[in-house]
């Protein structure tokens, strides 16, 4: 039978708290790592996430998981900071106060907007205590976010590294696989081997009887050209335009 290709996360944790393992490597320091603070434990991932998984892509994907962790890690706190820092703010009763600084005299302005900001409280206040406890809280809960996105990245790469895209996959499921894994991508291919031909020959030569095919994706000379004599049409315009444009700018 051939391999079954399950997007999911390598650990996963049951009912009972224990971790268990679904890639084969039940001893991954990782796991034991998520056993002793389940906090940094991944969840994994849902229906609707495997789904659009699928559908979309792992590049696609891993794109919209970016734009929900800027989300989550900007409006939950700023949720956060109506319910705590800004009340402080605004019932902290504090007009400012001048210094004579090394620039001069300075004002501390605490209307309009800074009147929700930090420069509403006063210096050596114990009320300061409350923005560095929001600002500890933040980063902690920022780290712990990020650190849950890489290890949901690392578990997709590498599944996607071992197995390749599903729907990519040939009806011999087994040997695509295989082909997947041992396939690398050339780039800056001199024109002298710009042919499958002579490409695969020269991988041949290489490797002896262990290449099955060489494809260029691409033959694009023609094309090549086309773009050179653009770029050389575009260089000669703007030449000419700055010489009559200087011309005319002389004479003013």
């Amino acid at each position: 039978e051939g391999p079954t290709f399950e997007r999911q996360l390598s650990c996963s944790s049951d009912h009972n708290g224990t971790a268990t393992t679904t890639s084969g490597n039940s001893g991954d320091d990782h796991c034991e790592g998520w056993k002793i603070f389940p906090i940094l434990h991944p969840a994994p991932l849902s229906d609707a996430d495997s789904e659009l998984l699928r559908c979309v892509g792992l590049d696609a994907y891993v794109a919209i998981r970016f734009l929900r962790f800027g989300f989550d890690v900007t409006f939950y706190p700023f949720l956060f900071s109506l319910l705590t820092l800004i009340p402080i703010y605004l019932t902290n009763e504090y007009d400012g106060e001048t210094m004579l600084t090394d620039n001069g005299w300075s004002t501390t302005t605490t209307s309009g907007y800074f009147r929700v900001t930090i420069n509403s409280i006063e210096n050596r206040s114990h009320k300061l205590y409350a923005p560095i406890a929001f600002a500890v809280l933040f980063q902690l809960y920022f780290l712990r976010r990020l650190y849950l996105e890489w290890i949901v990245f690392m578990e997709l790469r590498e599944d996607f590294m071992a197995h390749g895209d599903p729907d990519a996959l040939e009806e011999n499921g087994l040997e695509s696989v295989r082909q997947f894994r041992r396939t690398c991508l050339v780039e800056c291919v001199p024109k002298t081997h710009r042919s499958d031909r002579d490409l695969w020959l020269m991988f041949d030569s290489l490797f002896p009887g262990h290449v099955v095919r060489a494809e260029l994706v691409v033959q694009c000379t023609r094309l090549g050209k086309l773009i050179q004599r653009r770029q050389s049409h575009i260089e000669q315009y703007e030449e000419l335009y700055a010489r009559h444009y200087h011309r005319e700018r002389v004479y003013e």
